[in-house]
């Protein structure tokens, strides 16, 4: 009897360390210090860099990619080695398929986001979620057969009829995502924009996620090959550039994705030698090797 009653006991405490420990998982979530990748939300207050400062874009909404593709070595998927500028993916036994569980999304930023001259609460949203504003994450651009799932166990994936899912009605604003596609190395991208469904903030730019392996040089656009889309998206960030004696530039390129991939040799200026890898590959298609 006395056995019982001792494991009934270990049983409790473990059950309340289990509950202790998944508060403070989720405490941790919030204050952003997730050991899985996340693309950060805000809106976008003056002196941010690399944002277009058109119209009003205190009340744009944009995203930070600066713990984006940190966990890119395939042989220590653990480190943060920023490795590659797509994620590697896995082979999954439950589903039989290749996943990747990151990046997630989450809208509070953590207090030491180095976002320019403004302190960082300029990036959190005003007021309160699902009043007054309505966060939406819409994928504009998806490469077939690429599913967007939402949580880690991607059980629930979103639907094709929208792709889209609500941000704002997660606890803490902070979602886990997982990305499921049928082979190894092939390309995938996910394209996204932010959006207010109450309109108090203007839509994010787009944003690019890439799987598997690296697009062409020159697919800027990231949709499989090297057009027109790439000429103009390289044209709408010409000469943009970050200052390489300031010592947070190379954060700042992360929190771009190095001006939205542009800066395609990522020497911080997107010029003529970003420029010629476009022109290297003009009107080339991607093929798996």
């Amino acid at each position: 009897m006395k056995i019982s009653l001792t494991l009934l006991q270990i049983l409790h405490v473990v059950l309340l360390a289990s509950l202790s420990l998944g508060s403070f998982c989720q405490k941790q979530a919030a204050a952003h210090t997730c050991t899985s990748d996340h693309i950060a939300i805000g809106c976008n207050p003056d002196g941010v860099r690399t944002t277009t400062g058109e119209p009003n874009d205190d009340r744009q909404l944009f995203v930070s990619y600066e713990h984006v593709y940190r966990h890119t070595d395939p042989n220590d998927l653990a480190a943060p080695s920023y490795a590659n500028r797509y994620y590697p993916l896995s082979y999954s036994l439950i589903h039989q398929d290749y996943y990747v569980s990151e990046p997630g999304f989450g809208q509070l930023w953590h207090s030491d986001y180095p976002g320019g001259p403004i302190a960082h609460q300029e990036h959190m949203l005003s007021g309160d979620p699902q009043i007054d504003y309505d966060l939406w994450v819409k994928c504009i651009s998806l490469a077939p057969p690429l599913r967007l799932c939402e949580g880690e166990a991607g059980d629930f994936c979103i639907p094709d009829d929208t792709m889209e899912f609500n941000i704002s009605d997660y606890d803490q604003h902070h979602v886990h995502m997982k990305y499921r596609v049928p082979t190894q190395h092939d390309l995938y991208w996910a394209t996204f924009v932010l959006y207010d469904r109450l309109g108090a903030y203007q839509d994010s730019e787009p944003f690019t996620l890439v799987l598997g392996r690296a697009p062409l040089p020159g697919d800027v656009a990231v949709d499989g090959g090297v057009d027109y889309a790439d000429l103009a998206h390289l044209a709408n960030h010409w000469t943009d550039s970050f200052d390489t004696t300031d010592p947070n530039c190379l954060t700042y390129a992360r929190q771009s994705d190095f001006c939205q991939r542009t800066d395609i040799n990522q020497d911080f200026t997107v010029d003529l030698f970003d420029w010629a890898h476009l022109v290297a590959n003009w009107l080339r298609a991607f093929v798996e090797k």
